[in-house]
């Protein structure tokens, strides 16, 4: 595959269908001991499929699971409580930014 240096960041604009795809995507950037930032745009209607493998990579990684996603990934698709876990999460992210 290709090692480009100094990717920084990531976007997916989709998420891949298997998770080893995003692992590969995600994987461009923060090589070699660098930092890097991935940001995947998720929509619940198609997504759902690959979210407990998700959690996994996500917790694997040491980072924080969102408590929407986690819902996902635990089989809980209904979607007043991700959608209410995903505001909840924007929240927590507005204020951690105005910090």
């Amino acid at each position: 595959g290709l090692d480009i240096e100094g990717v920084t960041h990531v976007v997916n604009y989709d998420m891949p269908m298997d998770i080893e795809s995003y692992v590969h995507r995600i994987g461009r950037t923060g090589r070699a001991g660098e930092t890097g930032v991935a940001v995947t745009f998720w929509n619940a209607s198609f997504d759902h499929k690959v979210a407990s493998e998700l959690v996994k990579v996500v917790r694997r990684a040491g980072q924080a699971v969102p408590e929407w996603l986690a819902a996902f990934g635990e089989g809980s698709q209904q979607a007043g409580d991700a959608k209410k876990a995903a505001k909840k999460d924007r929240k927590e992210q507005r204020r951690a930014i105005r910090r």
